[in-house]
């Protein structure tokens, strides 16, 4: 049952991720048929809006830096099964994309 659970998990994973990447690279692409893309919405004050954008590379980048670690990932697969361990690299990871689309 536990191997099942992770390749079900691994699936959604890899949905989630591909469907973030896929969202990411529409909603910068400012496709009108795209509810929320680049130019939409209304402009807020420069300071705010460089503090949300800075603060999600930082986001994306750290979450991937380290993620990537060797001594992240012994540590991560203590508390999670280690084929589950780049399902959830992935599945943070579109998260974080489809979170950059959302502010």
């Amino acid at each position: 049952m536990g191997r099942y659970l992770i390749l079900v998990y691994g699936i959604f994973s890899y949905f989630v991720g591909l469907g973030g990447l896929v969202f990411f690279i529409l909603f910068i692409g400012g496709w009108e048929f795209m509810p929320v893309h680049i130019d939409s919405g209304i402009p807020g004050p420069l300071g705010i809006a460089v503090l949300i954008n800075v603060g999600l590379v930082l986001l994306f980048g750290l979450q991937h830096s380290v993620m990537a670690r060797s001594g992240f990932k012994t540590a991560w697969t203590k508390m999670i099964p280690n084929a589950a361990e780049r399902s959830t690299y992935v599945l943070l990871s579109g998260m974080i994309l489809c979170l950059i689309g959302v502010f």
